[in-house]
């Protein structure tokens, strides 16, 4: 069974975000982000950051969420075609064929 914390949210998945983030136990996590001489994150951190979120997110059943996190993703680089393309999948798993179409389409465009 899965290790869970009192939100829910898998063990492994918070580990992996605050690695992400520099925050892992050793880089002082009783301290304030005040506290901390925290870098700025690349887009490409970011960007990995979004995935990997949107796919714990996925897993978890939460698909609205995770087509925010591909959303957010779109927005900071609209020519990521595998950003567009999963965007796409996540409308389509909503309902949203239509639009999930038109997303998808756009993904083909992208990835030639």
């Amino acid at each position: 069974m899965k290790a869970l914390s009192s939100n829910g949210v898998g063990t492994n998945e918070i580990a992996k975000v605050r690695r992400d983030l520099g925050l892992a136990a050793e880089a002082g996590m009783d301290k304030t982000l005040h506290e901390r001489s925290l870098k700025p994150l690349t887009r490409q951190q970011v960007r990995a950051i979004l995935d990997r979120n949107a796919g714990a997110l996925i897993r978890m059943g939460n698909l609205a969420a995770a087509a925010k996190c591909y959303e957010t993703m779109i927005v900071i680089n609209p020519t990521d075609g595998a950003a567009v393309f999963k965007y796409g999948i996540c409308l389509k798993r909503l309902g949203k064929k239509e639009m999930s179409e038109q997303v998808l389409e756009r993904a083909k465009e992208l990835n030639k």
